[in-house]
Order: C-alpha cells, then sequence, then structure tokens
C-alpha cells in the first residue's frame, strides 16, 4: 500500500452490519478482543 491508496473504506462494515449482527460476529468479535486486553487466556 503507498501512501496515497485508501486505508479503510466504511462503506463496507456499513453495507454488512446488519449481517454481522444477526449472526453475532461482532459481538464475538468484540468479546474476543475484550478477554485479550484483560489478559484471558480462553481467547487464544
Amino acid at each position: 500500500m503507498d501512501i496515497t491508496s485508501q486505508a479503510f473504506d466504511a462503506t463496507t462494515f456499513c453495507k454488512n452490519r446488519e449481517r454481522l449482527m444477526a449472526h453475532e460476529v461482532a459481538v464475538a468479535f468484540f468479546r474476543g478482543v475484550l478477554d485479550q486486553a484483560r489478559g484471558n487466556s480462553a481467547a487464544c
């Protein structure tokens, strides 16, 4: 990726948000992030 490349396109998440929420993907992902931040070995 060079300096002129767009780093993130937020519309990708917006288009998939309902699907991700319906399948609880976002909840599982953020639970894993919190577990890692808290040092919970179950997240590994």
